[in-house]
């Protein structure tokens, strides 16, 4: 027991050293401060099937891998068909592979996520395991001999991060690890961090009477987490409950104190204010971190807010009709998938109006983001003009990115939808570890009479991008000057895994200048549109121009190749420089700005 204390304290102080930042991707640790060469206890464990077992059971293995695991964690999922591969590929060489569940998944969650495979996992809700094994993450590997002796720590490879997922793996540090043990050879790098979800262990607590959830921290993650995290919302996970939040605790100190949740890339100081900005007040923030820091007191059951009551399946609110795909796209466990393009005509008799409309997919959890387009006699509706009309510019009909699936418009505006045109779905697919199959699905509200005002769409694109390999700092630009007066509604950035930063700018026609939009720190994963809390009323010649930044270089860890040339396509290994928006004319004697 002494020598299981000394351990844990020995991981505690190398646990303490990991900042958030370093999780980001996996990075070369100190094999000291990682423990390298030290020996795990051999702690009892019973496995999802009953049975009773003890580390040193596997002494007859060459190694055994000891790979931690969350169920709800999306790094973790994404690495288990990794793990099943990894056993199969070893199984002649001797190698054991033992799972351990340490996110405080119930079984019957760990056994589906597991069904399938022949893995061995233990529930590790105790933690005992973890701790005495150090584990950081939800996606720590451990390699260990026959004596229990530690020989590697860390990622599995370098697929897939906090930010980041490749498409193909440059770096094999579990299969470099045990190829050196099987072959009797030093292992280059004996230690990593592993981005994945934190592993929760108890905090000392810190009394804090003030702050619990009963009482403010329930109604902080009502008002600022709940969109996502709940069923049909999207999420890994649900955090309706204190249960369900004091489970997650450790990933979500993270996150809040990095701001990297709730997720909004919008400088805050530049454009605005946008009406559906996601961040948490200053003021919630630093109640949520001092609860976490608590040890999260619960109060009063009595106190806590009733649980916020959600429309219904759709957001907009039961829709005057549905355009589904006739048949369902599969989606592999794991791997890419170039966009999917499926077209769907519609019947509606005569001319309609749209005053919402959203984007559902029925398997939310493989869909990165996805739009619509409208299409008329095979061509979409792209140019400056529609049928029986002048001075339009349709784009994108409609789209959804994570946490924000439909556009709803004031009364008196509203989308043009001709009669006989058809839908095509543009839809980013990403495996989550979980082979499955979507039919996306878009939910269309009319409305009653013809609008005073027609919503448009520009993309504002430049395809003339050729970055060199390495390059940190490539930037390019591009610019849409509006024909007519226009209020200005939303915008939305796009680029892909080299991006680096994005700006709105926009000058008037005096040549005035102003900020729209900044997003300092691109992140693919997360494409918002940015809608405008005061539309911005601008005159005909107004410019608005978007500029793209790009780091082509190794320090990018989503860059797939920095050795090659990229340029403009829509894999998701290309680049794209593209200024989504949405916006109406307005009357030619409109005033010519909106401070």
């Amino acid at each position: 027991m002494r020598r299981l204390l000394a351990l844990v304290g020995v991981a505690a102080l190398c646990a303490s050293a990991w900042t958030a930042e370093a999780a980001n991707e996996a990075r070369a640790l100190d094999p000291a401060e990682a423990r390298i060469g030290e020996t795990i206890p051999d702690l009892a464990f019973v496995d999802l099937d009953g049975r009773v077992g003890r580390l040193s059971d596997h002494a007859d293995a060459a190694a055994l891998v000891i790979a931690c695991f969350g169920a709800d964690c999306p790094i973790s999922r994404k690495y288990l068909p990794r793990l099943v591969e990894l056993r199969q590929r070893f199984r002649e060489r001797a190698v054991a592979f033992l799972v351990v569940a340490c996110a405080g998944d119930d079984q019957d969650t760990v056994r589906a996520a597991l069904a399938g495979s022949d893995l061995r996992a233990v529930d590790d809700r105790d933690l005992a395991l973890a701790t005495a094994l150090g584990a950081r993450t939800t996606t720590d590997a451990f390699v260990v001999d026959a004596g229990r002796r530690l020989l590697y720590r860390g990622a599995i490879d370098d697929r897939h991060g906090l930010t980041y997922d490749r498409e193909e793996r440059a770096r094999e540090f579990l299969i470099d690890a045990l190829d050196a043990v099987l072959a009797g050879e030093p292992i280059a790098l004996p230690a990593t961090s592993a981005p994945g979800c934190e592993i929760a262990f108890a905090a000392t607590p810190t009394a804090i009477p003030e702050l619990t959830w009963s009482r403010q921290i329930g109604r902080i993650f009502q008002r600022s987490c709940q969109q996502c995290h709940r069923d049909e919302g999207g999420g890994p996970f649900e955090l309706l409950t204190y249960e369900q939040v004091r489970r997650k605790r450790a990933v979500i100190r993270r996150v809040v104190a990095t701001r990297a949740m709730p997720p909004w890339s919008a400088d805050h100081a530049v454009g605005g204010p946008w009406s559906n900005d996601r961040r948490l007040p200053d003021a919630d923030h630093r109640a949520v971190l001092a609860w976490l820091a608590a040890d999260c007191p619960q109060g009063d059951p009595a106190e806590e807010p009733p649980p916020r009551a959600w429309a219904g399946e759709w957001e907009i609110g039961a829709p005057d009709a549905i355009v589904q795909l006739a048949t369902p796209i599969e989606v592999p466990a794991t791997g890419t998938m170039d966009y999917q393009y499926i077209d769907v005509a519609t019947d509606f008799p005569e001319d309609r109006w749209v005053q919402a409309v959203e984007m559902r997919p029925t398997a939310p959890e493989v869909v990165h983001h996805a739009q619509t387009f409208l299409l008329l006699d095979g061509a979409k509706l792209f140019e400056n003009r529609r049928p029986g009309s002048d001075g339009r510019l349709n784009c994108y009909f409609s789209a959804m990115v994570p946490g924000d699936r439909c556009q709803i418009y004031p009364p008196g505006v509203a989308r043009f939808l001709p009669k006989g045109a058809t839908l095509q779905f543009e839809i980013h697919y990403v495996p989550n570890g979980t082979a499955t199959s979507d039919r996306m699905r878009v939910g269309l509200i009319f409305a009653d009479r013809k609008p005073e005002f027609e919503v448009q769409s520009f993309d504002i694109t430049n395809d003339r991008i050729r970055i060199p390999p390495g390059d940190p700092d490539y930037v390019i630009s591009a610019r849409y000057t509006m024909p007519v007066p226009a209020r200005l509604l939303a915008f939305q950035p796009h680029m892909h895994l080299r991006g680096k930063s994005f700006t709105f700018d926009l000058t008037l026609p005096d040549g005035t200048a102003r900020p729209l939009l900044s997003i300092p720190s691109w992140d693919f994963r997360w494409q918002t549109s940015y809608r405008m809390a005061v539309p911005l009323d601008v005159p005909a010649g107004s410019t608005i121009t978007v500029t793209g930044r790009y780091d082509n270089s190794a320090a990018n860890p989503a860059n797939p190749d920095p050795t090659a040339v990229v340029r403009a396509g829509a894999h998701t290994t290309d680049e794209m420089l593209v200024g989504f928006g949405e916006w109406h004319p307005l009357p030619a004697d409109a005033p010519a700005d909106r401070p």
